[in-house]
């Protein structure tokens, strides 16, 4: 639906993000209004733990709707994942710790986020974690009926409880417990704990309630790790912690001590591209804390030339060297979960 560019907000003298909405959809009524109302939402909740909006509306110069937001100056966290493998546990304590709040902040406003994955939440200089996209954000009170501007058949399967997918009416605070326990699961196995091939089985397999144990796909992971995730991820909402509150209180004792996962690598923060891993436009390293001088193509063409100087250099004084061959895997690659026998019955 949108594409998100790094800007520079001249009046405050910081970068911000600025989520374009896609051209085609300029013209779609639902669309617009949807994209509106996320803009307006993001710009009404405040807490340390949601990323925050700024400002929005529709650039009378070019036509496009806008939406300006905070910055995150680090890599979500599936980025963080397909670059590192699993994330430490004190780490997922520390991040589980930051969205539980950002959720019990969204629950008590009657919001109920609704795609709560990894790629949704962004990592932090400091450690902490941000829960970010509003998109599918909706409304939902007893006594009053659901939003229209809200598409009921919405989510991410591999993340999404059973019951967004068979009744998004149902949807309640227990619904993204859910999508956080399969988050959890996700960052600390590095694979999903349902991987149906289709919609309809991965519902099978989500109201059936069976899946490979944490524990037996990364042993090192303490049993009350199991637990935690066990109670998230029931496929009855009854069964689950009732609120983002309960959820809190439980995680330091089968989570841990939380610690922020730091420091970053170059390569943790740059984000993977389909086309190339190694874009330098990607980085979000080392960004000026002011607007850049020069123009950008002279600074371009002055390093280009100096960078081939110093190889030109470098290869009259030494003769050729034969670089060795590698044999490091290739990033981002997925473990098996096959193979672990032990699995979560339900019930």
């Amino acid at each position: 639906m949108s594409a998100v560019f790094l800007g520079y907000d001249t009046a405050h003298g910081r970068h911000v993000a600025v989520k374009l909405l896609a051209d085609h959809l300029a013209t779609d009524p639902d669309a617009v209004r949807r994209f509106t109302r996320e803009a307006r939402l993001s710009r009404s909740l405040v807490h340390p733990s949601l990323v925050r909006g700024l400002g929005g509306g529709l650039d009378a110069a070019s036509g496009v709707h806008f939406l300006t937001l905070e910055f995150v100056d680090g890599p979500s966290a599936l980025t963080r994942l397909l670059r590192g493998g699993p994330l430490p546990l004190p780490a997922v304590a520390r991040l589980a710790a930051d969205v539980g709040a950002a959720l019990r902040h969204l629950h008590g406003r009657s919001l109920i986020h609704r795609d709560v994955k990894p790629d949704n939440i962004l990592l932090a200089p400091d450690g902490s974690a941000k829960l970010a996209d509003l998109g599918l954000a909706r409304r939902v009170r007893p006594d009053r009926p659901a939003e229209p501007d809200t598409p009921s058949a919405a989510g991410t399967p591999h993340y999404m409880p059973p019951e967004q997918v068979i009744d998004c009416d149902r949807v309640d605070p227990r619904s993204d417990l859910y999508a956080l326990g399969a988050t959890l699961y996700h960052l600390l196995t590095g694979v999903v704990p349902f991987d149906g091939g289709s919609q309809d089985e991965l519902l099978r397999q989500k109201l059936g309630g069976r899946y490979p144990l944490a524990s037996g796909v990364r042993p090192e992971l303490p049993g009350s790790v199991d637990l935690l995730l066990g109670k998230l991820l029931d496929p009855d909402p009854a069964a689950r912690y009732h609120t983002a509150g309960d959820f809190l209180a439980a995680v330091r004792d089968h989570l841990g001590p939380p610690a922020p996962l730091l420091p970053y690598s170059l390569a943790d923060r740059v984000e993977p591209d389909p086309l190339s891993d190694t874009d330098p436009g990607r980085t979000h390293i080392d960004l000026p804390a002011t607007p850049p001088s020069a123009p950008r193509p002279t600074v371009g063409l002055l390093l280009l030339a100096a960078v081939i100087a110093a190889g030109l250099a470098a290869r009259w004084a030494t003769p050729p060297v034969r670089p060795a061959e590698s044999g490091a895997p290739a990033s981002g690659q997925r473990a098996n979960a096959d193979s672990p026998a032990q699995t979560r019955p339900h019930g």
